[in-house]
């Protein structure tokens, strides 16, 4: 997302699964945007991804349960340890249609970034972005000289640990030999 050359750029995700996790971590700053009545709370908790958020937006404010969730919230975050000085992330509700919760939002959203700034927290989590995203392009390239192994020899290191000659620590050792000679050399 750095390539972009923008200061902001909101990601929009469809849900709370295993992608939207990775957004997670891509994002300098992360929110959760929770609909009462929705059972987005209840997914978002199964997801886990309530822990890698920064801010929490309660939208559609002006819907039953809105003050409700966002005192769940509120209660569950106050609960929740944290060092002193840690960032403790604000729930807002948000109404579009009355223009309520927006510049709260703004201001928590610039708020966040300047205490990342003031923390030093900031490269921190942009360097880890650079390394999970270097761990992900050399687990592709793992991945895909996996798949175009010959099914043969993957079935013969099958056999050879289901017949007890080997195990799969010896059998992944020598499967990442071959697949380094693989892709640095050209060669099966």
């Amino acid at each position: 997302m750095d390539a972009l050359g923008k200061d902001i750029i909101f990601v929009e995700t469809v849900g709370a699964g295993q992608v939207e996790l990775d957004i997670v971590r891509a994002a300098d700053t992360v929110l959760v945007v929770l609909n009462p009545g929705a059972g987005d709370e209840i997914q978002a908790m199964k997801a886990g991804i309530l822990e890698g958020a920064d801010i929490f937006v309660i939208n559609k404010a002006d819907r039953d349960g809105a003050d409700r969730l966002g005192a769940d919230l509120s209660a569950m975050l106050a609960m929740k340890v944290r060092e002193q000085g840690d960032w403790t992330p604000p729930v807002i509700l948000t109404e579009a249609t009355r223009d309520r919760g927006t510049a709260e939002l703004a201001e928590a959203i610039s708020g966040h970034h300047q205490y990342l700034v003031d923390h030093g927290k900031l490269p921190g989590r942009r360097r880890e972005r650079v390394r999970l995203e270097l761990f992900g392009r050399v687990e592709a390239i793992f991945r895909n000289a996996m798949m175009e192994m010959d099914e043969t020899c993957l079935a013969g290191f099958v056999d050879a640990i289901f017949l007890g000659r080997t195990n799969h620590t010896q059998a992944a050792g020598e499967i990442v030999r071959r697949l380094v000679n693989k892709i640095t050399e050209g060669k099966n």
